[in-house]
């Protein structure tokens, strides 16, 4: 039988490896959406300077 103890640190390892992988898909979320801006803004000063 499983000891109260573990249970409580295996859920709360759980828990933050969780929170830790959204805060990665929060940031690689943001990073895609400021390299879509960048490719933007280059596509528009691109066509200015052709």
């Amino acid at each position: 039988m499983i000891k109260e103890d573990n249970l409580i640190a295996c859920v709360l390892e759980s828990v933050k490896k969780h929170i830790s992988n959204v805060i990665s898909l929060e940031k690689l979320l943001n990073n895609i959406e400021k390299e879509r801006m960048n490719q933007k803004i280059a596509q528009k000063y691109g066509n200015k300077i052709v």
